[in-house]
């Protein structure tokens, strides 16, 4: 293809595929607008004899005891950090409505709350008529006592560190209120493997811990699930393919929403892509006629550009390849998502003055001139067994030229196939949030000089606006802010790869394993 057209034709798309970025960037913004706010949490009521009004403080001096983890509850489980829970409210159905039965023996069920993992909180239950036992309830959690529970600690990979549960006991006129803090079990960030991994550790908390309290002398026996999620927007491999599925029935009906098994990886899983287009005919006519148009006939492509006459829609493909580098999965999730089923999308962002702005694209009007690809992850394997590398023990991201591996052969023949303007593939984790363009060394096989600038663009698009969605102030395109060390001169990534077909590969590195980096990094794709 003559550089001259394949410049025109990237130059003719550069603010839809610009606009595409932002309206990944701007879900997450629009997920979060789309969070209810904590409701406030019901407890029981438990039939007791009146006592005198006292404050009085349990925390984890009080013996409490924890239980084994049970599977998870959906990620849709509403926050229920800063909540107050009453018994005389107790709306059915949701897992984050505080709820509070009685038993015969008087034992009282609180509603139950979700923990991140990764964020510290506060939960506040009452208790009705319970107020004699404010400061004498002896706490445990999965039958372990409270002062056992300790949070993370890096430097000797246990659970050593700080008491991870306080509760305060407080008489209230009859009723005793209970509050209770939260610490982040595993810290701020999910992605630290070092000095100790804690990515092959959190998930094996995830699930419903029993909080109890007792005090056999007054016969109060307190129940209380907390569910323990990563953070907010987390997936499992199961709650993945659920909630594909889900966008998919939920889709709206003037677009055309796919999912498609790619192929199979190393043990058997499914390897799905989600699609959103206008129609299939566009599918048909890009795949039939634009796409084969472009590599052969670039000088009658050109000619329609000129004259306007060109109808085209070009794909964009958002991609995962190491499987437990979240929220990269749960980003693409929620983007497959929001193309699926929402009319718009609105989001913060910054001009290249600084200056704020609000962005709104109509996802109608996008599907106009876009198809959008959504690779859930090159590594289904790595998803369901917490692993970064293929069940084998290689790395996909090592692969793209040599193709060893089945999973990556079938993620190199989809690209093959659709060829599309521009792939986003979400990594993890570099602090200071990384996206490419790369640094020299560059592959003289491939036109840098043509695509450079358009991906420069596209990362400051990106960058601003996942900067103005998240705590994060700042990020770094290693073509600007780095003299080295981040080149595109192998073809074993996927993202260079990409950029061998003429296609603007970037690839973007986390900040951090928690729902501020899901934020950042949803707002910009």
């Amino acid at each position: 293809m003559k550089s001259s057209y394949k410049k025109h034709l990237y130059t003719t798309t550069l603010s839809l595929s610009a606009a595409v970025l932002l309206s990944v960037i701007g879900h997450g913004q629009a997920s979060a607008d789309s969070v209810e706010a904590p409701q406030t949490e019901p407890s029981t009521v438990l039939e007791a004899t009146p006592t005198t009004e006292q404050p009085v403080t349990a925390e984890t001096t009080s013996p409490a005891t924890a239980t084994e983890v049970t599977p998870a509850s959906p990620a849709e489980t509403a926050a229920t950090s800063d909540g107050t829970s009453t018994t005389e409210v107790a709306p059915a159905a949701s897992p984050s409505t505080n709820r509070a039965t009685t038993t015969a023996d008087q034992a009282t069920r609180l509603a139950d709350s979700t923990i991140y993992l990764s964020e510290k909180s506060t939960i506040d239950d009452k208790v009705q008529e319970k107020a004699q036992a404010a400061g004498k309830i002896n706490w445990t959690l999965d039958n372990k006592p409270l002062s056992e529970w300790k949070t993370w600690d890096m430097e000797t990979g246990t659970l050593s560190k700080d008491p991870f549960l306080t509760i305060t006991e407080t008489a209230n006129g009859n009723d005793l209120d209970l509050h209770i803090d939260v610490q982040d079990l595993f810290g701020e960030d999910l992605s630290l493997r070092s000095p100790n991994n804690i990515r092959r550790t959190y998930r094996n908390y995830i699930g419903n811990h029993e909080l109890v309290g007792t005090n056999a002398d007054l016969g109060v026996t307190i129940n209380k699930t907390l569910v323990f999620r990563p953070y907010q927007d987390y997936h499992t491999h199961e709650e993945m393919l659920a909630a594909i599925e889900k966008s998919k029935e939920e889709a709206k009906p003037d677009r055309l929403v796919q999912l498609e098994t790619l192929g199979k990886s190393a043990q058997g899983r499914d390897m799905k892509m989600g699609i959103v287009s206008k129609d299939q005919a566009s599918i048909d006519h890009y795949l039939s006629s634009t796409n084969p148009t472009a590599l052969t006939k670039p000088s009658e492509m050109l000619a329609a550009l000129k004259d306007k006459t060109l109808d085209y829609k070009l794909p964009v493909l958002v991609h995962n390849t190491h499987a437990d580098e979240q929220p990269g999965i749960d980003i693409i999730t929620s983007l497959f998502n929001t193309f699926a089923t929402k009319e718009k999308v609105t989001f913060n962002t910054t001009d290249e003055a600084g200056n704020a702005k609000t962005v709104t694209l109509d996802i109608p009007t996008l599907l106009n001139k876009f198809i959008f690809l959504f690779d859930f992850t090159e590594n289904p394997d790595g998803d369901a067994l917490n692993l970064r590398a293929l069940a084998n023990g290689l790395d996909p991201n090592r692969d793209a030229s040599y193709q060893t591996n089945p999973e990556v052969r079938t993620v190199i023949q989809m690209i093959n196939k659709w060829n599309p303007i521009a792939l986003y593939d979400l990594h993890g984790f570099i602090k200071e949030f990384l996206i490419e363009p790369a640094t020299p060394p560059h592959d003289p096989n491939f036109e840098y000089d043509l695509l450079s600038d358009l991906m420069l663009e596209n990362a400051h698009h990106m960058g601003r606006a996942g900067v103005a969605n998240s705590k994060y102030n700042s990020y770094i395109i290693p073509k600007l802010d780095w003299g080295d060390g981040w080149d595109d001169s192998f073809s074993g990534y996927t993202g260079v790869y990409a950029v061998y077909h003429g296609i603007l590969g970037h690839t973007i590195e986390i900040p951090e394993g928690n729902e501020e980096s899901y934020k950042q990094v949803a707002m910009l794709s």
